[in-house]
């Protein structure tokens, strides 16, 4: 009887690891302004984010940042085996929008009630999850000439 008890209280207490996995170590989670130096070219944010030798598991697909998404595109470094996700929140600088300029940014609030700073949208084996962000390292903005 007792080694039942025992049994179903560590049945109970032990993590399931069923829908659970260890998110890449992140080495440094960046953001850098930057403005255009031509006339109507635009300003915005430069966002990466850089990890640790990810499984070929995960697929990154949008930042959430600024109550903006963003979509990421990946760099993989065979340097040091880092995953580089880049994000650019665009704003064009020209007052007349033409058909031409065309972002990867919409308007688009956190998809969960967070006090991060940003939310990384990721699949792992095809099932969505989200990695909170908490601060950024803040880089000296990039004005372009």
């Amino acid at each position: 009887m007792a080694i039942r008890a025992i049994l179903l209280i560590y049945l109970i207490s032990s993590p399931q690891t069923c829908h659970q996995h260890a998110f890449p170590n992140v080495i440094n989670i960046t953001s850098q302004q930057w403005i255009g130096g031509v006339a109507g070219s635009g300003y915005g944010t430069y966002y990466r984010i850089y990890l640790l030798n990810p499984d070929s598991n995960y697929a990154f697909d949008t930042l959430w940042a600024g109550k903006k998404g963003i979509a990421v595109s990946s760099l993989k470094k065979e340097v040091n085996d880092t995953l580089l996700l880049i994000g650019n929140d665009h704003v064009n600088g020209s007052s007349e929008q033409s058909s031409d300029n065309k972002t990867d940014t919409l308007t688009a609030p956190f998809p969960f009630k967070t006090d991060a700073v940003a939310v990384l949208g990721y699949f792992y084996k095809g099932e969505r999850f989200y990695y909170p962000i908490m601060k950024w390292t803040v880089l000296k903005p990039v004005y372009y000439q």
